[in-house]
């Protein structure tokens, strides 16, 4: 009958240790979860303030100034726009003239020499083209 008891005891002590073993591994597949998730909204959220700091200076008076002295002259020098953000960081928005003509607009969020995570976008603006004509041909 002893021989039973302890049989039970150790049947019981491996349930427990199994149980114990599923819950950590639902534990560990939850945090998981959850690094991955964080880390996504992070990006998610990068790629939103950037997005709204490219608009914003797309719609500044000296965006709009600088970009009607384009035609003007020869060399165009870069527009610098700088941002404080709620965090603190802060953020600058360059404007430049391609090659193709089109203006390029780079953002660069955090300061490159004391940040570990600089993040940079840029943007394109083409000329304004007329709409074609298109005409259908049937026949």
């Amino acid at each position: 009958m002893k021989i039973r008891a302890s049989h039970r005891e150790g049947t019981l002590l491996i349930v427990v240790l199994a149980c114990i073993g599923i819950a950590l591994a639902l534990t560990m597949v939850a945090m998981q979860t959850s690094i991955k998730q964080r880390r996504h909204l992070s990006r998610t959220l990068q790629v939103e303030q950037t997005r709204l700091l490219l608009d914003a200076a797309a719609n500044s008076k000296e965006f709009k100034q600088w970009r009607k002295t384009l035609g003007k002259a020869d060399d165009a020098k870069p527009l610098k726009i700088s941002f404080k953000l709620p965090n603190g960081k802060p953020a600058e928005v360059t404007a430049k003239e391609t090659e193709e003509k089109d203006v390029l607009l780079s953002v660069l969020i955090g300061d490159a020499k004391n940040e570990t995570t600089v993040t940079r976008r840029s943007r394109s603006f083409g000329k304004e083209e007329k709409p074609k004509k298109v005409e259908a041909n049937n026949e």
